[in-house]
């Protein structure tokens, strides 16, 4: 009998959240990941081109360097698998008051990965953006998104966070 391919998917930083089907990782050993491990360790102990799918949510602006991480999930990722992300946003409360928090995200930010940004050139890991949803404060959620994104120009905790999916490119 052929084994069947099944497909291999990954969650990075996963905490206490589970997902079916997926290999939990997180440096806690309390919340009983498949595998403990420290992000800020490279690399990570999976062989190149092993996933298909990857979830690193919540988990970017805690690490050491974004871009060792963003490095290291590509290599680790399938060509074409996806890279579904969320981070907080650069000026939101949640950001500014967590201690954890290391680094800023803004809608620009995972353009240093397509190669289209201007120090493009420091990173051979190459992504492309195909979504990027923004998470509004609930109190800017009812109006249209033409005002919203201005909004965000003039108050503080408009946009909270962001998810972004990745389509990786080898």
């Amino acid at each position: 009998m052929e084994r069947q391919n099944k497909s291999k998917k990954l969650y990075l930083g996963c905490g206490k959240g589970r997902r079916p089907g997926y290999i939990h990782v997180d440096v806690c050993e309390v919340v009983k990941p498949d595998v403990v491990w420290d992000l800020n360790n490279y690399p990570y102990p999976f062989e190149d081109n092993t996933f298909e799918e990857i979830l690193a949510y919540s988990i970017l602006e805690h690490l050491d360097d974004v871009v060792a991480a963003m490095e290291e999930m590509h290599r680790i990722a399938k060509p074409r698998a996806t890279v579904d992300i969320t981070v907080p946003y650069w000026d939101s409360y949640g950001f500014a008051t967590d201690p954890t928090h290391k680094h800023m995200f803004t809608e620009h930010t995972f353009d240093f990965f397509t190669g289209k940004a201007d120090y493009s050139f420091i990173t051979k890991a190459r992504y492309r953006i195909k979504k990027i949803d923004r998470h509004y404060h609930p109190k800017f959620r009812w109006l249209p998104e033409f005002i919203k994104k201005r909004l965000k120009f003039i108050f503080k905790e408009v946009v909270t966070g962001l998810h972004v999916t990745l389509e990786v490119v080898k």
